[in-house]
């Protein structure tokens, strides 16, 4: 018999810590449409172990999130990938793909489903080391956080580094 898997939140989770080398958050979580998602994000990294924020709420989170245009499910591929495997702070460009982590953020993907809006505080992750460019959230100094909301999941991508 087949070993059952885990549940979509654990496996993302999981895949941040064994990818990432730097502080790394990754939460997907019930949506809670009663919020809005920049509340949901500050109460996610708001204590978190390793992150310091450089924003002073939820309001100034939303606020450098909105700097940014948001963006579809249809345009968030390579998002989450690229947030876990692109070191931040260095001038080579992004990594060859891993396809344990293509998997999940697939299965991200298809569950926050089409109508997602996503939000974001950079340039995506796989742009040009000189092209990118981020409005800061921690006092880490690199950080890029990936946010969206479907009808069923909220997702809190944060990756933090310092140089």
């Amino acid at each position: 018999m087949a070993k059952k898997q885990a549940p979509l939140p654990n496996r993302l989770a999981r895949l941040a810590t064994r990818l990432s080398r730097s502080t790394t958050v990754a939460v997907l979580r019930p949506a809670d449409h009663r919020r809005p998602l920049a509340d949901v994000c500050w109460d996610v990294l708001d204590g978190q172990p390793g992150v310091t924020l450089a924003v002073s709420g939820p309001g100034d989170l939303a606020e450098r999130l909105a700097r940014h245009p948001s963006f579809t499910t249809a345009e968030a591929d390579g998002w989450i990938t690229g947030t876990l495997l692109t070191d931040l702070a260095s001038a080579a460009g992004p990594p060859a793909g891993d396809p344990q982590a293509d998997a999940v953020e697939q299965e991200v993907l298809a569950a926050l489903g089409p109508d997602a809006r996503w939000q974001t505080n950079s340039t995506h992750p796989r742009a040009s080391p000189s092209g990118r460019s981020w409005d800061v959230v921690t006092t880490a100094t690199f950080d890029l956080l990936v946010t969206a909301r479907g009808p069923a999941y909220d997702l809190v991508l944060l990756r933090s580094q310092d140089d």
